[in-house]
């Protein structure tokens, strides 16, 4: 199994070439809201909201907005993505904003040419969480779905527009020339969801690999409960492993490992034994048939109530966690 890292808090962009050669040693890097695409739904209508509804509302390939993603950024050009990620000799995985019609689908992609490298993988997906109804996504895809008339509810809607909308994606790639593998997200405790766009919609065929994010801990208070989620998360994985090859795709997680949401996240994450934790947890996903992995995430904020960091950002200065050291053994670096 590969091994790759999602690079989120886009907000910290102003030190990212520096912090970049941390995480060197990664199969893949998955560039996550590198272009804000995956607001939530309440942000959508704040008068200081960015997302972007067109290719001239992209940054320039050197243009580094500093400032915060999450209100006014408008994030890194996607070539300069695939050009740090070169620069680690790493593949790149890319969300390509849901809003995007099948002509800026092809200049996204052309826009990329000069920095894709034939020797790297160039993964590929449209929009967030098409299940999350947190996301504007969502509910933007629902309001088509039924004004098309595709489907008679919402969720249905939503689900067989993403299909279309992805379709329309892979053939904007290959009319570019842009290999490029395209990837379509599932919940990894739902099932019926991935079967219902692939067996709909016949976009099987247009795809290479369908993916999830198997996390764990959600509510977690001490490893004794995040072991018991452990198991759990192979099966899910499992039951997807299953889907993947009754179609002949790939099997990628998009985000994966702990995920605490509790008062004592920040002290679980630090501790010794979550570097075992997660070198268990690696060997569940790599024995339940995940081909590739992407661990979330390579930093975070050290804060009351949430962590999930590789590296925690403390007062500016990046700090090394045991996980850290344990998927470094993992990838045998």
């Amino acid at each position: 199994m590969r091994v790759g890292v999602n690079v989120g808090h886009i907000y910290l962009l102003p030190r990212i070439e520096e912090w970049m050669p941390l995480l060197r040693g990664f199969h893949s890097i998955r560039w996550l809201n590198a272009l804000r695409t995956n607001m939530v739904w309440w942000e959508a209508n704040q008068p200081d909201s960015f997302v972007p509804r067109s290719m001239l509302e992209l940054p320039d390939h050197d243009e580094f907005e500093h400032v915060d993603i999450w209100r006014t950024g408008k994030g890194i050009a996607p070539s300069k993505c695939v050009e740090l990620s070169n620069n680690l000799g790493a593949d790149c995985w890319l969300t390509v904003p849901h809003r995007f019609n099948s002509r800026e689908m092809h200049d996204y992609a052309v826009s990329l040419a000069p920095y894709v490298q034939k020797n790297r993988i160039l993964r590929v997906e449209l929009g967030g969480e098409i299940f999350n109804s947190n996301f504007m996504h969502r509910h933007e895809y629902e309001a088509a779905g039924l004004r098309t008339k595709v489907a008679s509810d919402g969720y249905r809607a939503a689900l067989i527009t993403h299909a279309n909308h992805t379709r329309q994606l892979s053939n904007a790639f290959m009319l570019a020339g842009i290999s490029a593998r395209i990837v379509l997200s599932g919940h990894s405790t739902n099932t019926w969801m991935m079967e219902y766009m692939l067996g709909e919609t016949g976009i099987g065929q247009y795809i290479d690999s369908i993916s999830i994010a198997p996390y764990v801990g959600v509510g977690a208070r001490d490893k004794w409960d995040m072991y018991q989620g452990l198991w759990d998360a192979g099966s899910r994985v499992e039951s997807y492993r299953r889907i993947a090859d009754q179609y002949g795709l790939d099997l990628d997680v998009y985000e994966c490992g702990q995920h605490l949401i509790t008062g004592n996240a920040p002290d679980l994450n630090r501790s010794d034994w979550m570097g075992d934790w997660i070198l268990d947890y690696l060997r569940v996903m790599e024995t339940s048939g995940v081909d590739d992995a992407h661990i979330y995430s390579a930093w975070g904020g050290y804060k009351e109530g949430e962590a999930w960091g590789l590296n925690e950002i403390v007062d500016g200065d990046i700090v090394p966690t045991p996980k850290l050291t344990a998927v470094r053994r993992f990838m045998r670096l």
